[in-house]
């Protein structure tokens, strides 16, 4: 993973005041430019006009100066005034503004803010941030607090493919940070024999698993990491093991084929995202699976069927 841009992804909410002090704080390590966003729903009031109508643009315009104002009473201080000046702050679904804004500015990471024990922010309607891990073609983080001190790195890898891209922005991470890396895998129960054409051995599921750890997966390692294998599915195992071992950061990726598909891109991820003690950074591995200007209703549909 290679430093670029950061966006940030803010609002008038704690949450949103965490995102710009995490952009912050990882752009300063990192030595690149952090830029904040912020979207406000269109007004389909105030999306067009007719000759000798109210001037749509000065109200739109009032909008967009109502809602800075707004963003930028809350944001923490000890940002650079640049960012402060720089604040974009553009109509549009948050998914889509930020995806597109992040491709604009050719950034490599985007960061939100969110609670693990309630609801997302209110200006990522509760979806956004699955959205924005589906959608972009970046890491989407998610932070549930500050990322001042990251002393411990969890990174969650499956079989599949996503495992290299994974460890490789666990290890970004842990070197910007000087953080302990722990790389673990989750071995799921096999499912039950009515669900497989052939009967599956436990055992055979398990070495078959370590056969693939061994040769695929913790070759792709560069950094000191302890590698650790647990029994059971992969949101409890993560949830557990970022909770017991007061994990800073839990890095996942996206897209693969494997356990970590289902987990990020169906209808577990919000439940994740609620749940996990820890912030939550999402790797993609492949394309975007849908166009940024598609609804989040629409993309969040396709993803789940």
């Amino acid at each position: 993973m290679t430093w670029k841009p950061i966006v940030a992804g803010v609002d008038a909410s704690p949450e949103g005041g965490w995102a710009a002090a995490v952009s912050w704080q990882i752009a300063q390590k990192a030595g690149v430019p952090a830029f904040l966003v912020h979207a406000v729903p269109a007004v389909g009031a105030f999306s067009g006009g007719t000759p000798g109508s109210t001037d749509v643009s000065a109200i739109r315009a009032a909008i967009l100066d109502v809602a800075r104002r707004r963003v930028l009473e809350t944001l923490p201080g000890g940002a650079p005034e640049e960012s402060f000046e720089k604040l974009e702050v553009l109509f549009g679904r948050p998914a889509g503004v930020l995806t597109r804004v992040a491709r604009e500015r050719e950034a490599g990471l985007i960061v939100l803010g969110g609670k693990h024990h309630r609801a997302l922010a209110r200006w990522f309607a509760g979806n956004t941030a699955v959205d924005v891990a589906r959608l972009s073609a970046v890491p989407t983080l998610v932070a549930t607090q500050s990322l001042a001190r990251v002393g411990r790195i969890l990174a969650a890898v499956d079989l599949s493919s996503a495992a290299g891209p994974t460890i490789a922005a666990a290890e970004a991470f842990a070197k910007l940070f000087g953080a302990k890396l722990r790389v673990l895998h989750a071995l799921e129960p096999v499912p039950l024999a009515a669900e497989l054409p052939t009967p599956v051995d436990p055992r055979e599921l398990a070495q078959s698993a370590q056969s693939v750890l061994e040769h695929d997966v913790w070759p792709k390692i560069a950094l000191p990491a302890e590698r650790v294998v647990r029994e059971g599915g992969a949101r409890s195992v993560i949830a557990a093991e970022a909770t017991e071992w007061q994990a800073d950061l839990v890095i996942m990726g996206s897209h693969g084929k494997g356990w970590i598909d289902r987990v990020l891109l169906g209808s577990l991820t919000e439940a994740l995202l609620r749940h996990l003690p820890a912030s939550l950074l999402v790797v993609p591995t492949s394309a975007p699976v849908a166009h940024e200007e598609r609804e989040p209703e629409q993309a969040a549909s396709a993803a789940d069927q």
